[in-house]
């Protein structure tokens, strides 16, 4: 032995003292690094030099008791820059991962027993497996009379004489023994495949959009302020009117080379003489609200809906994880983590017992009948509201077991009529007409605790009915009790003939045809099966090995099983642009799980190394739950967008209206207290946009891309939309005031800053549907909405009290506000009129595209062919060596691509 380790020692590669090079990460930099990396930003020593001259004009001006108030606001503003800032980058940054505690190993190296690292081990080692030992590298087992169990993922493979290998980073969890090492690092089986991951996933999609929505953001604040700025410098110049103190244009002549003067000008632009709202003042709110605001509540969203999803069910090893899994198009499931379990079920119509499969075929062909006929009645409708997964699952096993066939259903009956209880939502009756006879048959199926009660008789084994009395009732419910201790979901099936008129939903002469149990894994499998194929979501499962499958007129097809063939085949659907997600329990998945966009460990049995690559941790496997992350994932994203239309809505708005008012009057009524005000409402009340709850209609819209804009085409007409109109209306108001009756100027400022104000809150239920033309639809769903609403406007009343008798602002009577109120309320009919004219417009357009679109349907058609050829192509240069192999995994890709 000590020969053959000195032998391969002297001929095998030395590999660098690692495991997997990929796994590793760069140290997480602090929140106090990233506090200082915010300093040091051109836009904060900007705000800074602002600042600084305002509160040194301010107090020139007013003196040191009030001079400085709005140098205070400014500085606010400045720190609330940094500050969240720094929380949002904080918030996105890589948190460390669950990894493998580091366990020293024995090995014999040289004749000495040493106690090494595992990344310490080297090709000839000797390395001592005990219980709970990880394997360190790939080698050999050394037979010494004891196998060893290992469990890697959901595989326990038994090492012994017969199989003697051993692969990196399975866990011993029986047995000791001795393991010869002839691969370490990148050498081993994983990390060959470990240095084929290409790169690492596009995991900062958002993070670059909301970058770049951020640096627009600020570049135009910049530029409205330089604008104001310049407009106010030329008013300074020209004007002359007793109005606006300017300087005259005289005054400047011969002086501008003047040091002295150049500061009084300078500090004509940091004091309050241009109206007031100073330009310094205002910048600093602006970059706040636009830039950082967004970004910073978005990462909160993220941050709680991952929390609240993932809470006791899962972990999430990156912050995005949750997001990204909204845009995912193809979910690739590895080996042991089956998407098609057995469907179970068991069967009870007399009480007595449950029927085992092989006794059904001698029920009385009466009852079988009934039961065949509920069954299938809520199918014959397409798109019935009454077809539930359930029906659909129990078709085939009624076809199989019932000795019934569909056709001879559809040819001898009719249906006249189905509905859902509004008792029970899962509960539903059919009306079915036989053609020959004309008889009247109503068939109820639904959960036991509804049906069960209002029946009042049942079938025996002759099929003759019987009284149902107590006794007979404590027996089907003894057998619904043993259905639902091995976990079966119970069904219950009755029915009842009657005249055309419909009975009753409380009717309690129903009869009792069968229960029947069915295993609720299964069920939940399907409808997450269903839910994913209406939301455009491809499933494809790997199987543990390479095994066959023979399907009916066809040659056996093979699965792939092969961890490369896992790897290659994400890669080349990530040529084509899906998003992969893959799931994966065991070492050699992860690779895959690496190189996918959302890499997923799920169930209870994962092997270190999957645990340490993937970005999601699940510790249940049902698919179901997959489906609600990605569920959650969509709802972020909606949610994210209506929260940018509410922020851009009230920024565009304000700028356009100290825009307009600065060109014509030279001062906007919007003070620098209002304008932080407004700031902080319309952030803290977006909020509740945020926190929607995710809904069902979310998984049946189209998929959307992972590189589509932020703001969308509808985003931006409901945006301009609400702009045009907020600024209208104040600018309408500061002009032509003077044509009102009984309005002062205060006042005028008073109603123009409210109905600004009012304008937004009531925008907040318009950006609930920014497709949509009705607005209230589901609102009952949103309670923070109704809590942001209910919160907002008394909170605005307040501070107008308080500005009245702070600042001196006028108050506002009844009237008044109840102006304000309307002016807000015709928001919502602005924005009704600007969908409804959308949608007309979009609906010739779409006439005039289909008639020029058919022309080129067969171009499309042969382009999408050569993609998929294209695709099949590359897959067979990257992914297999063999034809056969080919073979296999281009009807794999066929199925993912159809």
């Amino acid at each position: 032995m000590i020969l053959l380790s000195m032998r391969l020692r002297s001929s095998m590669q030395i590999y660098p003292r690692y495991a997997v090079v990929s796994t590793t990460q760069a140290p997480t930099p602090s929140f106090f690094n990233l506090l200082l990396r915010s300093c040091f930003n051109w836009t904060f020593l900007l705000l800074l030099v602002s600042v600084i001259l305002l509160i040194v004009f301010g107090i020139q001006q007013e003196g040191p008791s009030s001079g400085w108030l709005e140098g205070a606001v400014g500085a606010f503003a400045i720190i609330m820059f940094v500050v969240v800032s720094t929380m949002r980058k904080y918030f996105f940054v890589p948190r460390s991962r669950i990894t493998a505690r580091q366990m020293e190993v024995k090995v014999r190296r040289g004749g000495n027993l040493l106690h090494v690292f595992p990344s310490d081990v080297v090709p000839g080692d000797i390395v001592c497996l005990e219980l709970g030992s990880l394997v360190p590298a790939d080698g050999l087992f050394v037979f010494t009379g004891e196998s060893l169990l290992l469990e890697d993922g959901m595989d326990f493979p038994t090492v012994d004489d017969n199989n003697p290998f051993l692969v990196y980073g399975a866990r011993v969890v029986n047995g000791n023994g001795r393991m010869l090492v002839t691969c370490v690092g990148m050498g081993t089986t994983l990390g060959e495949l470990m240095g084929q991951v290409r790169c690492a996933p596009n995991q900062d999609q958002l993070l670059a959009q909301m970058d770049k929505l951020s640096t627009r953001l600020q570049n135009v604040g910049h530029l409205i302020t330089i604008l104001t700025t310049l407009v106010l410098f030329i008013r300074s110049l020209v004007l002359k009117d007793n109005e606006y103190p300017g300087l005259q244009a005289d005054q400047l002549k011969g002086k501008i080379a003047a040091s002295e003067e150049l500061i009084h000008v300078i500090g004509r632009f940091f004091m309050k003489s241009f109206g007031g709202i100073s330009v310094a003042t205002y910048l600093p709110l602006l970059i706040v609200g636009l830039s950082e605001g967004v970004p910073f509540s978005v990462a909160l969203a993220i941050t709680y809906w991952t929390k609240a999803t993932l809470f006791g069910k899962a972990i999430a090893q990156r912050t995005l994880a949750c997001f990204a899994m909204g845009f995912v198009s193809t979910i690739c499931i590895g080996g042991g983590l089956t998407s098609n379990p057995v469907l179970e079920v068991d069967m009870s119509y007399d009480g007595k017992q449950i029927i085992d499969i092989e006794s059904v075929a001698e029920i009385h062909k009466h009852v079988r009948e009934a039961l065949y006929n509920g069954i299938g009645a809520p199918l014959m409708i397409p798109s019935s509201p009454c077809s539930s997964t359930e029906h659909q699952l129990l078709l085939p096993w009624a076809k199989s077991n019932l000795g019934l066939d569909n056709e001879n259903l559809l040819q001898s009956c009719t249906i006249e009529k189905s509905e859902k209880l509004s008792s029970d939502e899962e509960a539903s009756r059919v009306l079915m007409k036989d053609s020959e006879t004309g008889d009247m048959c109503l068939y109820w199926s639904g959960p036991e605790t509804t049906i069960l009660p209002m029946c009042s008789e049942y079938y025996d084994s002759n099929g003759t009915t019987k009284p149902m009395d107590e006794q007979k009732k404590r027996d089907f419910k003894e057998s619904i009790s043993n259905m639902q201790s091995k976990h079966l979901k119970t069904i219950a099936f009755a029915h009842k003939k009657i005249d055309a008129l419909m009975p009753e939903e409380e009717d309690q002469s129903l009869i009792l045809i069968a229960l029947l149990g069915v295993n609720k894994g299964y069920t939940e499998t399907m409808e997450a099966l269903e839910v994913l194929r209406k939301a455009g979501v491809d499933v494809i499962e790997f199987p543990k090995d390479t095994e066959s499958v023979l399907s009916e007129g066809e040659s056996p097809i093979y699965r792939m099983g092969r961890p490369s063939d896992k790897l290659h085949t994400v890669q080349r659907l990530k040529d084509k642009g899906h998003v992969v997600a893959m799931v994966g329990t065991r070492t050699k998945e992860t690779p895959a799980i690496k190189e996918a966009d959302v890499g997923i460990a799920m169930g209870t049995s994962i092997s270190e190394m999957a645990r340490e690559g993937s970005d999601l941790i699940i510790h249940c496997g049902s698919l179901s739950f997959l489906v609600n992350i990605i569920r959650t994932g969509r709802c972020i994203r909606y949610n994210i967008q209506k929260y940018i239309q509410v922020e851009l809505t009230a920024n565009i708005s304000v700028l356009m209206i100290i825009l307009v008012t600065t060109i014509s009057l030279g001062h906007c009524t919007i003070g620098a207290f209002e304008a932080l005000w407004v700031t902080i409402l319309v952030t803290v009340c977006a909020l509740a946009l945020l926190l929607e709850p995710p809904t069902e209609e979310l998984m049946e819209k189209k998929l959307i891309k992972q590189t589509e804009s932020l703001i969308s085409k509808h985003m931006w007409r409901n945006i301009l939309l609400q702009a045009l109109y907020q600024a209208s209306i104040s600018v309408a108001l500061q002009l032509k005031w003077k044509a009102l009756p009984g309005i002062n100027e205060k006042t005028m400022e008073s109603i123009v800053f409210n109905s600004y104000v009012l304008c937004q809150v009531f925008n907040l239920v318009s950006a609930r549907e920014p497709e949509k033309k009705n607005i209230f639809k589901g609102i009952l769903r949103t309670p923070w909405l109704w809590v942001a609403v209910a919160i907002s406007i008394p909170m605005q009343v307040t501070f107008i009290e308080i500005a009245h008798k702070a600042a001196g602002n006028a108050r506002l009577d009844w009237g008044q506000w109840g102006v304000c109120l309307l002016v807000a309320m015709v928001s919502w009919l602005i924005d009704l009129v600007g969908k409804c004219v959308w949608s007309v417009i979009m609906k010739n357009r779409i006439t005039i595209g289909s008639d020029i679109g058919s022309t080129s349907m067969s171009s499309a058609a042969a382009s999408e062919s050569a993609s998929s050829r294209e695709l099949l192509a590359s897959t067979h240069a990257h992914c297999s060596k063999s034809g056969q192999e080919n073979l296999i995994l281009s009807k794999l890709m066929i199925r993912c691509c159809s």
